[in-house]
């Protein structure tokens, strides 16, 4: 239900209440179209009725348009949209079996179950057969495994095999698709069958058509990357925000989060990947900065109920990212006060009496078992005259002055 429930227009509950409601109108529309009846399908097959494969034609540029446009606006990450591998030899099989099967039984499994939902008792048994299949591939699917599993080419797209841009790859598939429909209508206008099977006036496609053509000029012009973003951030509230201490957590606070493995702070690495593979903080994932924004990163920064902390060596560049996070509209981002520099001057170095009477005692007392811990590798336990690593506000623990 991309993009309703991203962008949390509908609760998830509400996912299947519409789902329904789309699968009703999808199965009633299939038989209003005429989509329940063996010989309009199979008509493809004999070259006199191509409705068929204009419907999927029209259902592929639709999607991939929706897609594209969708991409565009922020509305829809397709890397958190599931795209099954492509296993090369098992899809050229299952397209001859099912081609077999829907030359033979006049239905596809969509139009057999909208079929039987008419009472066909043909499409009852299709459907029956359909079962039955899928039940003895279950049972043997041991013998099916190496075809099922044979020839991988991984998650891929069609324009990046072809090596093209996806809104050029959209534009071609949309004008091949404009030829194939003339090249149909007119090996259809010369077929009597047809005429009889046709439950439907002769459509004006001028509004659609009109409409199609604006959609792929938008597609030909519009820039490769946006540079606004719908749902931005407001400019005097962004400016407020930059101006106070909220927005930053301190070293302390990160410390805490690792040594006890909460799951509360989300850390991002904005250093170069070069960097990030020399050292990291624990369960921190790396976003360069110059790819904060890309189609596949952006997503990443959304953590549902934990802070995203931008950290890197020092507070400059974790600054830039948590700011163009902001300014995209992304919520709950943190900066770590004074990056790892001040981290590791905490953790490693020697402090000043005022750094120290700004931790206070409960604090230091925490800093001296963090220090125990990151140096060492663990945490002393259960040694006599000794009590449990102390807590530390984690509301309201003040950043530590210093850093950049």
């Amino acid at each position: 239900m991309g993009p309703l429930i991203p962008q949390e227009i509908i609760s998830v509950d509400l996912n299947f209440f519409f789902a329904f409601i789309i699968g009703v109108a999808f199965g009633f529309l299939l038989e209003q179209a005429g989509f329940t009846i063996p010989r309009k399908l199979v008509g493809a097959f004999y070259g006199y009725d191509f409705t068929v494969l204009k419907v999927l034609l029209t259902a592929a540029f639709t999607a991939a348009l929706g897609i594209y446009f969708f991409q565009y606006l922020g509305w829809i990450n397709m890397e958190y949209v599931y795209v099954s591998n492509l296993f090369v030899w098992p899809a050229l099989a299952g397209g001859a079996i099912m081609g077999a099967g829907f030359l033979l039984g006049g239905f596809c499994p969509g139009t057999g179950f909208a079929a039987a939902a008419t009472g066909k008792m043909d499409a009852m048994v299709f459907i029956a057969g359909m079962f039955a299949g899928v039940l003895l591939f279950g049972v043997y699917f041991d013998l099916f495994q190496p075809l099922y599993e044979s020839f991988s080419l991984g998650r891929v797209f069609i324009y990046q095999v072809v090596g093209m841009s996806q809104g050029m790859f959209v534009v071609l598939m949309i004008l091949a698709a404009g030829g194939v429909f003339y090249y149909f209508e007119k090996m259809e206008r010369g077929s009597r069958r047809y005429t009889e099977l046709r439950n439907y006036d002769r459509l004006d496609l001028t509004y659609p058509a009109s409409l199609l053509a604006v959609l792929v000029i938008l597609v030909i012009v519009l820039p490769g990357h946006r540079s606004s973003f719908w749902n931005e951030a407001d400019r005097e509230a962004l400016a407020a925000s930059m101006l106070d201490e909220a927005h930053y957590v301190g070293a302390l606070r990160v410390a805490h989060s690792v040594m006890r493995d909460i799951d509360d702070l989300y850390l991002v690495d904005v250093r170069s990947t070069e960097a990030y593979e020399r050292f990291h903080l624990p369960g921190a994932i790396s976003i360069p900065l110059e790819n904060l924004l890309d189609a596949g990163r952006a997503g990443m920064l959304q953590a549902g109920n934990r802070r995203t902390v931008f950290y890197s060596d020092g507070g400059s560049l974790a600054g830039q990212a948590w700011f163009l996070a902001r300014r995209s509209g992304v919520e709950e981002v943190y900066i770590l006060d004074g990056g790892l520099n001040r981290m590791f001057d905490l953790l490693f170095g020697t402090l000043t009496d005022r750094e120290a009477e700004e931790l206070g005692p409960d604090n230091l007392r925490f800093l001296e078992y963090a220090r125990t811990y990151f140096r060492h590798g663990e945490i002393r336990r259960n040694i006599p005259g000794e009590s449990r690593m102390p807590e530390i506000d984690l509301e309201h623990f003040a950043p530590i002055e210093g850093g950049c």
